[in-house]
């Protein structure tokens, strides 16, 4: 869409607490609030959740950053993955419960008193994952076979990259936003985590923990087990590889195996699962 022709679709003014906020109604099946709001800001992590059927006429608006054509390219080659392997592009996220009070991640953790700028590991014992109300299904789209969902991951990674490096293949654990402008000054996360050190200190703690030892373990199986093959970037078309011929481990990206969010205070490292084709 053109901007005028996108501000002129059907606007409707639904909010909660019958306070005005804009939205439009997209063609099919796309919803967002705060459109218009995105489209000017350029923020474009949150406006390819909405708009990914799309994406290749929305980056001929975008001034955007190498990181976020990272992204773009990635969505353009699960469409094409999709398109041509007949498969249905609906992905299904990790949902992780995390034990303690409070609607998020970071309320719990308030509400065990937990203080992170003089955080223990003995500290993170209380505040582990519930493995019995997470769910550890992780894929890009499926095929439905007998009535059955088959489930696939799409990585654009080339499969001679995976023969002799370690990539990201996913981050479930304590993700934080990709920008600080998105954290909001006052909210929870902002105020938690006051720098990179505090933040990268909860991690490096965090997997010291015995709830963390004993249960590593079946959740990267997990994870990494909920669909049977992963496409990859082949030399001419994408190329479905079983996922019994690659590694998994957990390891912490400082920015070796992939971007990581960095600010004025330093690189917020995450915890990630990682993949490699075996020998």
């Amino acid at each position: 869409y053109k901007k005028d022709e996108f501000k002129n679709l059907d606007k409707t003014l639904k909010g909660k607490g019958g306070k005005s906020s804009p939205s439009y109604r997209l063609p099919i099946y796309i919803k967002c609030k705060d459109l218009e709001t995105l489209y000017n800001e350029n923020n474009f992590f949150s406006f390819k959740k909405y708009i990914k059927k799309y994406i290749g006429s929305i980056n001929n608006y975008f001034n955007i950053s190498t990181v976020q054509k990272r992204s773009i390219t990635g969505f353009n080659f699960e469409d094409k993955v999709c398109t041509e392997f007949n498969l249905e592009g609906i992905e299904k996220k990790i949902n992780i419960v995390w034990n303690g009070v409070g609607r998020s991640w970071v309320k719990k953790i308030k509400n065990h008193n937990i203080v992170p700028d003089y955080l223990n590991y003995k500290d993170l014992e209380k505040f582990y994952i519930d493995m019995d109300r997470s769910e550890f299904i992780k894929r890009d789209a499926y095929r439905l076979i007998n009535g059955r969902e088959i489930n696939y991951e799409i990585k654009k990674y080339k499969i001679d990259q995976l023969k002799k490096d370690w990539k990201v293949y996913s981050e479930p654990i304590i993700k934080i936003a990709p920008s600080r402008e998105k954290w909001k000054e006052g909210t929870d996360q902002s105020i938690f985590f006051k720098n990179s050190t505090i933040y990268n200190n909860f991690i490096n703690k965090l997997i010291c923990t015995e709830w963390w030892k004993k249960d590593c373990e079946r959740i990267l199986k997990e994870i990494t087990s909920s669909s049977v093959g992963i496409y990859l970037e082949g030399n001419s078309k994408p190329v479905l590889v079983n996922k019994e011929k690659f590694d998994f481990k957990w390891g912490i990206n400082t920015g070796n195996y992939n971007y990581i969010f960095s600010d004025e205070s330093g690189s917020y490292n995450r915890l990630s699962i990682l993949f490699k084709l075996k020998s």
